[in-house]
């Protein structure tokens, strides 16, 4: 993946070399974090410049408009840096994120976010995608108020009530069951993917359109795939089958 150097702004040209002071770029220490709103600009500036050299046309061409074939649903963690975990370039991923990685049908903007992708920009594919060490997660497991956050991470709580028997029961090891129980929020955001009546209508219409779960590893850089994919409504329980122009009531059985 790059197609071209300087891809992640903060880390393109303009970053020091080993050794030199703190300040040989304002607002850069010497590894290369960008600590203030004006070194920020000129990592910017340094990338866009080496990013069209590298892409002639690049930036043309994504002035014109976008055709992304990936709709990701994300944590809002920022250690997870969406185009580059993927290996994408601008242009090819379209993106939401929060706390949790979550799908609540109640969430305006992840709704609206969807629709779009899924009814305008024709995305193939839905990937929901967590992350091992999700502070959302972890918070959950654990019983400590946490004011306003509470109410939001219910939604994660409810995930735990559904899967901390069996996870607990399985493995002794914290560390493990922090990651399985990452791995059951992912595979439960599928399902709330795949139960959005804006998935289930594009299958009505016969539009290509496959949810994947995926969770990324933050101590090596790799992502696992769960292998919850799903791309019909064969797929989704009767419950949830959701039937329409007029399709047989027996869809939605059970």
């Amino acid at each position: 993946p790059g197609r071209g150097p300087g891809r992640g702004p903060g880390r393109g040209p303009g970053r020091e070399a080993e050794g030199e002071p703190a300040d040989h770029v304002p607002g850069r220490t010497s590894s290369g974090d960008v600590t203030t709103p004006s070194a920020a600009l000129q990592s910017n500036n340094a990338w866009a410049t080496e990013y069209a050299r590298a892409n002639p046309g690049v930036f043309a061409r994504l002035a014109r408009g976008q055709r992304p074939r990936y709709l990701l649903v994300g944590c809002s963690d920022s250690r997870v840096s969406v185009s580059n975990v993927m290996g994408m370039e601008p242009g090819e991923v379209f993106s939401t994120r929060n706390l949790g990685n979550l799908v609540v049908n109640s969430d305006m903007n992840r709704m609206a976010v969807m629709q779009y992708a899924v009814e305008y920009l024709r995305v193939e594919h839905v990937i929901v995608c967590g992350h091992y060490g999700c502070s959302g997660v972890k918070a959950a497991m654990e019983n400590q108020s946490l004011g306003f956050l509470d109410s939001w991470l219910s939604s994660l709580r409810a995930v735990r009530r559904r899967h901390e028997k069996p996870i607990f029961s399985k493995h002794a090891s914290p560390k493990t069951r922090f990651e399985k129980m990452c791995e059951a929020n992912v595979a439960d955001q599928v399902l709330n993917v795949v139960h959005n009546p804006i998935v289930q209508a594009a299958w009505a219409r016969g539009q290509p359109l496959a949810v994947h779960g995926w969770v990324y590893n933050l101590a090596n850089g790799r992502i696992v795939n769960l292998d919850v994919s799903m791309n019909a409504p064969r797929d989704v329980g009767p419950v949830h089958r959701l039937a329409f122009g007029g399709g047989e009531e027996g869809d939605r059985e059970g």
